[in-house]
């Protein structure tokens, strides 16, 4: 994944090529008049991609113990923790309608879940679910979420293109993958099997093997370009999500994010490589129209959901603008026309 993202760095300085001079200088000013840092310390970006090794990690311990379907369920805990983080330091307001997307988002994706457990369990194909396994995911959802969080703060105080911020990550987080990788290939680790016998973790005793690694890349070539369009795909995704964050907010791209598992859905079924549950589908219904909800596409005309949205709030906020204006120049003339008070 952050190889992904460093090559991105390669389509910025293109991008910045074949930018005008003068764009850029449009584009500094415009940075100078929101108090942004034009000469910003590029390490700062070393900060979420801390974070995103982190999660991804814990991700994947996650992964050992639990099923793909209750790691689905796991990531709208990621929505709320964002929410809350963009609360406190972000200083975020959220309205009604906001909650109910995100309650409608949380419906969503449990039924998601808990469809597919039940009818993996039906099918036999389960693994025992640990509960280490829910710990390993919570700590990667409040690693994802402080991630996305920082990257909003980070623009907002630094003069930087989604381009270079994800290429800057990328840069960060493959320095320091290949400090961990040498210590990682010696930390002894107890290899986990699944209920069919396959290896699920830790084939050589370690928790790394880089050897093995580049010899099954090397040695296939379907795997072979199964990882270069892994990196590729990556990197764009992460462009994809950033821009969100720059244009929009964390917390959009934290309800964004779940869409990925809807597509895959969608096309595993196209393919033949998943069951049609009807529930899931209902679930993922749930879900779509809590986001669009979240981001005000829908708006509901009851209980005052639609009377807090961007638009109505910037309408209000002009409306009293004028107001305090007319007020002011009122003032102004019976200042200078005494007379005017009694007319």
């Amino acid at each position: 994944m952050m190889i992904g993202e460093f090559l991105i760095i390669i389509v910025y300085f293109i991008y910045r090529f074949f930018q005008s001079k003068e764009s850029q200088r449009i584009e500094q000013n415009e940075a100078k008049k929101k108090g942004k840092d034009i000469n910003f310390n590029k390490f700062l970006y070393a900060i979420p991609a801390v974070l995103d090794t982190c999660g991804t990690t814990f991700n994947f311990f996650g992964l050992v113990y639990v099923t793909a379907s209750v790691y689905q369920m796991m990531r709208a805990f990621m929505i709320v923790i964002t929410a809350i983080l963009s609360r406190i330091f972000l200083g975020r307001r959220y309205y009604r309608h906001h909650f109910l997307g995100i309650g409608l988002i949380i419906f969503g994706l449990g039924i998601v879940g808990t469809a597919s457990v039940i009818h993996t369990s039906n099918s036999g194909g389960i693994d025992t679910v640990q509960p280490v396994g829910f710990i390993f995911l919570f700590i990667a959802q409040c690693f994802a979420a402080t991630m996305y969080v920082t990257e909003e703060r980070l623009f907002q105080k630094c003069y930087s293109h989604p381009l270079q911020a994800v290429g800057l990550e990328g840069l960060s987080g493959c320095s320091i993958l290949l400090i961990l990788i040498p210590f990682l290939n010696l930390i002894p680790a107890t290899t986990i099997y699944s209920k069919s016998g396959q290896i699920k973790f830790a084939p050589f005793g370690v928790v790394e093997s880089l050897p093995y690694t580049l010899a099954q890349i090397l040695n296939s070539a379907e795997l072979f370009w199964l990882v270069i369009g892994s990196i590729l795909s990556l990197g764009i995704f992460n462009w994809c999500g950033i821009s969100v964050t720059f244009y929009l907010s964390s917390s959009s791209r934290a309800v964004v994010d779940p869409t990925r598992a809807m597509t895959i859905w969608i096309f595993s079924i196209l393919f033949g490589w998943e069951d049609f549950i009807i529930w899931e589908l209902i679930g993922f219904l749930f879900y779509t129209t809590g986001m669009l909800t979240f981001n005000e596409i829908i708006r509901f005309p009851i209980f005052g959901l639609n009377e807090y949205t961007k638009e109505k709030l910037e309408a209000r906020a002009k409306e009293q603008s004028a107001n305090q204006t007319n007020k002011e120049e009122n003032l102004l003339l019976n200042d200078k026309d005494p007379d005017a008070k009694h007319k």
